[in-house]
């Protein structure tokens, strides 16, 4: 199947998922963003994993962010998605040693700041996992998703990352 046809029936699968259209979008009402995420199953340690999701919306997307924190700590941090042509997507940092699972979701705004997420995702952190193809040379930049968080994401290897606030 070709790289425009798969984009295609996804996208066509996101329309669906989002059900009819009610009175209120008959109307003109905003309605928040669709997400379809497609989860990534697993990763190496030491190594960036990347997730993507396809986003529609019908007043156009404003943000899309990956929401994550390593398995089992509190704090969630999040790094923004780019659109890469029929998708958006980003590199998260790679999980540290003491890692063996990263949860994380996708949330999107609309231009006129509505807003919505996927559902949880957890990431394996195994030996056995393929590498990642392509992986950015320059580090994720992240930011606490809360105001009393800590400006590094624990559980992550330092040197894939760079945090502000």
């Amino acid at each position: 199947m070709t790289r425009p046809t798969m984009t295609a029936l996804m996208l066509s699968a996101v329309a669906l998922a989002a059900g009819p259209r009610t009175h209120a979008q008959e109307a003109g009402a905003n309605q928040p963003p669709t997400i379809s995420s497609e989860p990534t199953s697993c990763v190496q340690r030491h190594a960036r994993p990347r997730v993507c999701a396809f986003v529609l919306d019908d007043k156009g997307v404003g943000q899309v962010r990956a929401v994550f924190r390593a398995g089992g700590s509190r704090p969630y941090y999040w790094t923004v998605m780019g659109f890469d042509g029929s998708r958006y997507c980003a590199w998260l940092p790679a999980p540290g040693d003491e890692t063996t699972t990263i949860e994380y979701y996708v949330e999107a705004f609309d231009e006129e700041y509505e807003l919505s997420r996927s559902r949880s995702e957890t990431i394996e952190v195994r030996g056995d996992c393929p590498l990642p193809e392509n992986p950015p040379r320059t580090p994720a930049t992240v930011r606490p998703a809360g105001p009393d968080q800590p400006a590094a994401p624990p559980g992550f290897d330092p040197e894939t990352f760079t945090s502000t606030r």
